[in-house]
């Protein structure tokens, strides 16, 4: 499956930009900590919903980072199993989906088609990352580990259910 993605967040950074549906532009949601920066191209799928009320989340796993707001061309290759929230009583899933560029924009990508595909040394930094970033300001993040591609495109297609009875 082959999807436009919208970055938000570059790798490397440690600023988290988030999209408002209602105003329509991406502010600053918060500074993170010096030791944290987003691993990989942090962004949305357009046309989701989620349960929290935000667009599906996904992660682009390259080595480049990619402006805020530009539309990138992915392939799904499997989803970050993860829930979150101000406190352990108030978690909500949040899934993450797993991406990588097509082969046209980038083919060095082209042998990673699922979730096998991915390193170790890459699943360790998303594991690591998505279960202490928000540690400092006191909230609940928990990541339960990882799944394939086709539990990724349920729940893509599960979000764009969500967004079309919703609108």
């Amino acid at each position: 499956m082959e999807i436009n993605a919208i970055i938000e967040i570059p790798k490397g950074s440690n600023i988290k930009y988030e999209y408002s549906v209602e105003e329509k532009r991406m502010f600053v949601d918060r500074i993170l900590p010096g030791e944290f920066s987003y691993p990989f191209n942090y962004g949305r799928i357009e046309n989701t919903l989620m349960p929290d009320g935000n667009h599906l989340d996904i992660l682009i796993l390259n080595d480049k980072p990619i402006l805020p707001t530009v539309a990138i061309k992915v392939k799904i290759i499997g989803v970050l199993l993860f829930e979150d929230g101000d406190t352990y009583e108030e978690k909500v899933n949040d899934d993450h989906i797993l991406a990588v560029p097509v082969d046209s924009i980038d083919y060095r990508y082209h042998n990673i088609n699922d979730i096998e595909d991915i390193s170790e040394m890459d699943k360790s930094q998303m594991y690591y990352f998505f279960t202490n970033y928000k540690k400092h300001e006191g909230k609940y993040s928990k990541v339960n580990g990882f799944s394939n591609r086709y539990h990724a495109i349920r729940i893509i297609e599960m979000a764009r259910r969500r967004f079309l009875v919703r609108n």
